[in-house]
């Protein structure tokens, strides 16, 4: 990896790891509210948190194997 690639790979690990954190606590709150409330729009909160957490996991393969032409699915 070039000076470049390790600055940007940094750079996501650092954002992956705030917000999986921000995430996380999204996700908790959602499952406890699902205790009491209805849970059509809590679960659409649960599948969002989701897809963002794989998402965020993507960008961080894509950076670390250097390919920063890849894009993450959708």
């Amino acid at each position: 990896m070039n000076d470049i690639e390790k600055e940007l790979s940094s750079f996501i690990h650092a954002l992956s790891h705030d917000m999986r954190n921000i995430l996380h606590n999204i996700q908790g709150y959602a499952d406890l509210l699902e205790d009491e409330h209805d849970p059509v729009f809590l679960e659409g909160i649960s599948r969002s948190v989701k897809k963002a957490k794989r998402l965020m996991q993507e960008y961080v393969d894509i950076a670390d194997a250097g390919n920063l032409t890849k894009r993450p699915s959708n």
